[in-house]
């Protein structure tokens, strides 16, 4: 009985040690993109935790900090992995839930679909959908009838291959994408946005005026202006307004096809 108290002794004061140096507005990230992984709604996730709905939005709007019961109470439920929750960066949340309950149900045409058990199929935007695909991305039948392409299981989220067109990131150097080659990259939902990104990272930026690919260097939050870089030196650096971004997209695999 001893040793149960005290690893829970040991357990909650690092609990609390955890969260004396994660901020208030990373908690809130994480907590909303678990809560979308679930599809559930604040209402739902506060009964199971036990608390009022107000306390949920309270915590996700980044008043208010999440308890350390609360904390236990995900863990116990929802099987997480609370290491994962409390230290990994933003952009790599949702965690590790199941990817088949979250694809199902997205709000928007899911482009990824399992297969089998340690593969999923991604759609592929050719380069003669880039066009359609900005007005396009929320119809089920433009998505459905963009070809797949069958690549190694990946946590939760949506996934699109993208094939570069141009030569804005092609540099005789050590970064380098090519036109023709392929991006795997995984869909960065809106409700990040209103936070720092974790940059330098390479994007494909789905804009009012076309596709992009390009490496976002620098993030102002406060006016929601990001700086795009091309690894081409003869292509200047230039700021884009998130306001007139439809959806970002962040590499997770490059792929070479081009010579």
């Amino acid at each position: 009985m001893l040793r149960f108290i005290t690893i829970v002794i040991n357990r909650n004061i690092f609990l609390f040690t955890m969260l004396m140096f994660i901020t208030k507005e990373d908690i809130a990230t994480k907590l909303i993109a678990f809560r979308e992984s679930k599809s559930l709604t604040q209402a739902e996730l506060a009964k199971s935790l036990h608390v009022g709905r107000s306390t949920i939005a309270q915590i996700e709007a980044g008043n208010a900090n999440i308890t350390i019961k609360m904390l236990q109470e995900l863990v116990t439920i929802y099987n997480i992995d609370l290491n994962d929750f409390l230290t990994n960066d933003a952009i790599n949340v949702p965690l590790k839930y199941e990817l088949n309950n979250h694809l199902n149900t997205v709000s928007e045409p899911s482009p990824t679909y399992l297969t089998r058990e340690d593969t999923m199929q991604v759609r592929v935007v050719e380069e003669y959908a880039y066009a359609g695909y900005t007005h396009g991305f929320r119809d089920k039948e433009f998505i459905d009838h963009l070809p797949v392409r069958e690549t190694k299981k990946r946590d939760g989220g949506n996934y699109l291959f993208f094939k570069i067109v141009g030569d804005s990131m092609d540099y005789d150097g050590r970064k380098c994408i090519n036109s023709g080659d392929e991006l795997l990259t995984k869909e960065l939902p809106t409700s990040f946005w209103k936070y720092k990104l974790h940059i330098p990272k390479v994007f494909i930026i789905v804009h009012k005026d076309g596709i992009l690919c390009k490496e976002i260097i620098d993030h102002d939050v406060d006016k929601g202006i990001v700086t795009c870089h091309s690894f081409n030196p003869k292509i200047k650096d230039f700021k884009l307004n998130l306001k007139d971004v439809s959806q970002l997209w962040y590499m997770v695999e490059h792929v070479k096809y081009s010579d």
